[in-house]
């Protein structure tokens, strides 16, 4: 059997930050457990990245059920191990509060957060039988000041930054570690979807998926509990506490590029 660094579970691993990310830790040696709604970015990953280091499986993350599949599976390839949970998946919806559908957000809270939470308690045994267990959840710089046009994403960003900082406490009686990941707007199929809601065209500060992957791989290897990316959010996320209400206001304002 092929010896591997370790093994890694990436949800919304199809594109983005998850594809990145899975090139990362296949390049350090890792098997990867894949999933994604969209079969056929899993399938070409699979394919890059060499099948027989690679579990993948289609699932629906809303679904307890295709989650738990999509888990075992994985541990079924790995004798049981995971060292990396990596909760990436996620979904954007921009525009004034009133303009989105009731739909929409509880999908955006399910997918978010929901299965977040789903996937840390469906992993919890086999990442306890780790050497190093690590749990990484992408949250946002969004999560450091409710941001206009993006009211209920930024809820489910606090809230994951809640749970990591919650769950980094708590599971820490279990060696587990939890971070989670904060970067400002990512060029991804998810943003430039949005980006004209955004006003975001030819802007040039967007963060890489590359860049937010390394920033990753540092989390894993660390004990930082969150870790902003870019130039900007960490400045923002320095500054924030000291700033007085108002100005939080204004820079939450002015970094949103939404114009309503």
């Amino acid at each position: 059997m092929k010896e591997y660094k370790g093994y890694v579970f990436i949800t919304g691993a199809a594109g983005g930050i998850g594809s990145a990310a899975a090139r990362l830790f296949a390049g350090k040696g890792y098997f990867l457990g894949l999933t994604d709604i969209d079969r056929q970015g899993l399938e070409k990953l699979s394919e890059e990245l060499g099948s027989d280091n690679v579990y993948w499986k289609e699932a629906d993350l809303r679904s307890e059920e295709h989650l738990a599949a999509a888990i075992s599976g994985f541990a079924g390839h790995t004798g049981g191990r995971l060292d990396i949970l990596l909760n990436n998946a996620g979904i954007l919806r921009v525009g004034n509060f009133e303009q989105i559908g009731l739909q929409e957000y509880k999908e955006m809270i399910e997918v978010n957060l929901l299965a977040m939470i789903n996937g840390i308690y469906t992993a919890l045994p086999l990442l306890e039988k780790s050497g190093n267990p690590r749990i990484i959840n992408l949250s946002s710089a969004s999560a450091l000041y409710g941001i206009p046009g993006m009211a209920v994403y930024s809820a489910t960003k606090f809230a994951i930054r809640g749970l990591t900082e919650a769950l980094n406490i708590e599971l820490e009686r279990k060696g587990i570690r939890v971070s989670d990941i904060m970067p400002g707007f990512v060029k991804t199929g998810m943003v430039e979807k949005v980006s004209h809601a955004l006003h975001l065209e030819g802007e040039e500060d967007l963060i890489t998926p590359e860049a937010v992957a390394e920033i990753i791989w540092k989390a894993t290897q660390r004990s930082r509990l969150h870790w902003p990316v870019g130039r900007k959010i960490r400045l923002l996320s320095a500054l924030m506490p000291f700033l007085p209400p108002s100005i939080r206001r204004k820079l939450a304002k002015w970094g949103s590029h939404f114009k309503g």
